[in-house]
């Protein structure tokens, strides 16, 4: 009982009650340090965090805008690029004026570089259905040219059937570009959908400003690089020296662009009066679209 009494006396001692509130005090301020050193590391890293929030919300509203203006204008472009091929590139009936004109200003642009002495006239067969199943109309046409006057008529017929730069460009091509764009500027697959869906008359009447458009969202020379590759290489090219001059010119004033799908199903090539100089005869296959 009396060892009871000076416990409970020892435990009123004002001594001990020091030590306990210095050791409870101790104890917080640990405590209220790691708090503070807790709050401090969070506004280290949430407030350049919560700075760039803004910017990344921007960032994801723009790239949300052009993912969804992209889709917009390509469910446009695609409906009025297949009224242009059902009713220009792969219709139904052929339009012969229409093909007619297309061989007539090879005559009169030839005739003027003076690298076309003759043209035949031009014979139509009847139309018929080949093995694969694409139905053809053949016509047959005969020039008397310089070996220079060569290029751009193989390059033409090439260029038939053709609308835009991507269809100037194999997948290979366009894997390219799209590889670079991916490896540099994501967001930049806006601009390269909009080179690629480029009418192929203006971009050869234009290549400067159709490229230096794409190349805005560009940078670094590895992209411009890869770009002229692709130019220099493809379709591009022929689409820029046929089209880009007299031809195209004459092409777009009497609105026969774009052209009906030819492809050569035969030629021959004899000499002619003259050095450097040919008769030139070709079978082509006029395409149409099988009802």
């Amino acid at each position: 009982m009396n060892s009871f009494k000076y416990l409970l006396a020892a435990l009123r001692h004002p001594a001990l009650h020091i030590s306990v509130g210095t050791g409870l005090l101790a104890i917080s301020g640990v405590l209220l340090y790691g708090h503070a050193q807790a709050i401090a590391e969070t506004r280290t890293v949430s407030v350049p965090l919560l700075a760039e929030l803004p910017t990344l919300e921007r960032t994801v509203s723009v790239l949300k805008e052009q993912s969804e203006l992209s889709e917009l204008e390509s469910i446009t472009r695609v409906g009025s690029q297949m009224e242009r091929v059902r009713t220009y590139i792969l219709p139904d009936k052929s339009d012969l004026d229409r093909i007619i004109a297309v061989f007539e200003i090879l005559r009169e642009t030839l005739s003027k570089r003076q690298v076309l002495s003759k043209m035949s006239d031009i014979t139509f067969e009847d139309q018929f259905t080949r093995e694969d199943g694409s139905l053809v109309r053949p016509l047959n046409v005969t020039f008397a040219v310089h070996e220079s006057a060569l290029h751009d008529i193989a390059a033409l017929l090439r260029l038939s059937g053709l609308m835009t730069v991507g269809d100037a460009l194999t997948q290979e091509e366009i894997a390219i570009l799209l590889e670079r764009t991916e490896a540099e500027n994501p967001s930049g697959v806006v601009a390269v959908e909009h080179f690629l869906s480029t009418d192929l008359l203006s971009y050869a009447q234009n290549t400067r400003l159709a490229e230096e458009r794409l190349l805005r969202s560009f940078t670094s020379t590895t992209f411009v690089q890869s770009l002229q590759n692709v130019t220099r290489t493809s379709l591009l090219r022929d689409a820029a020296e046929v089209l880009g001059g007299d031809i195209g010119t004459e092409l777009s004033r009497y609105e026969l662009w774009p052209l009906q799908m030819l492809s050569v199903d035969s030629s021959t090539i004899q000499p002619g009066s003259a050095e450097g100089w040919y008769t030139v005869s070709f079978r082509v296959l006029v395409h149409l679209r099988a009802s």
